[in-house]
This record gives structure tokens, C-alpha cells and sequence, in this order.
């Protein structure tokens, strides 16, 4: 699946994992990291492709899996830390 500066597919998901592990890490859609503000995981693309703000905690590592709305794998990025808050166009930049 191509992408198109930083677009994803209309229903794609992002994974969101603690390095190195399967668990499940908490992202937020607000720079305070309020957890009022917590992204769900995995965080879908809107119908256009597109995902909101991804603001990580500072000094945490992430691993990133992006699937289509399938779940069927488009590509992994891991060792993510915080300083790209606003990850998802340097994700794709990345695949």
C-alpha cells in the first residue's frame, strides 16, 4: 500500500506497543497527556486516512504496527520515542 505524505488508508489502524513487547502503551491526543485525553488502541485513520494528533510520554519507547481496517500488516516501526509528538506522518516517511 502506497502512502501519500503521511496518509494511511481510510480505516487503518495503529498499533501501539511497549518496546519490545506485546503490551498494549497509552497515547494521547492532547501534549498535557491527561488521560481524559487517552487515543484508543489501535487508533483508527478517519475516512479520509488520516489520524489525529499522537503525543507520546516522554522517555518511553514505542513500537508502531500500522495495518489496513483488515488488520492485514502494511509495516512496523520500532524504537519510537518522544520526540516526533506528532508521529504518524514520520511513520509512514519511515516505511
Amino acid at each position: 500500500m502506497a502512502f501519500d505524505a503521511g496518509v494511511a488508508a481510510p480505516g487503518a489502524k495503529l498499533n501501539v506497543f511497549e518496546a519490545g513487547s506485546s503490551t498494549r502503551a497509552t497515547t494521547w491526543s492532547n501534549i498535557d497527556l491527561a488521560s481524559i485525553h487517552e487515543n484508543t488502541n489501535p487508533i483508527v485513520a478517519d475516512s479520509d486516512g488520516l489520524f489525529g494528533p499522537i503525543y507520546l510520554a516522554p522517555g518511553v519507547l514505542y513500537d508502531m504496527a500500522l495495518t489496513d481496517a483488515n488488520d492485514v500488516p502494511i509495516g512496523f516501526n520500532g524504537g519510537i520515542g518522544d520526540l516526533s509528538l506528532q508521529f504518524v506522518s514520520q511513520f509512514a516517511e519511515r516505511l
